[in-house]
């Protein structure tokens, strides 16, 4: 299988941006900080809410993100875990389009 390189956008890329700003528009932004408060390239690490509601459950929940890159804090592991496994059961966003999402990242098939 050989993969081709994106000119672009990724697919759903675009409508992960709009959605995040979109929550982000009127709502009351929370900031929990990871365990580990910033990552080798200094960048702050942690979870959002929005009015309550988690930023990073909505993008797994809609296909719109996926979980990786997880190294030190593993608090909301397994949820993050059962909830992009319902996206993918689904093939919501990313997960409907077959072998996009690889242990890798994301790839396109030529």
């Amino acid at each position: 299988m050989r993969h081709k390189q994106f000119d672009g956008p990724q697919p759903y890329a675009v409508e992960a941006k709009e959605k995040v700003e979109e929550l982000l528009k009127d709502g009351k932004v929370e900031i929990e900080l990871g365990i580990q408060e910033r990552d080798k390239y200094g960048r702050l690490l942690g979870y959002l809410y929005v009015d309550g509601v988690s930023l990073q459950e909505v993008l797994l929940e809609e296909g719109l993100a996926r979980v990786a890159y997880v190294y030190n804090d593993k608090r909301h592991l397994d949820d993050y875990l059962k909830i992009e496994k319902e996206a993918k059961k689904k093939k919501k966003g990313i997960w409907s389009i077959e072998d996009y999402v690889t242990d890798k990242g994301y790839q396109m098939e030529q």
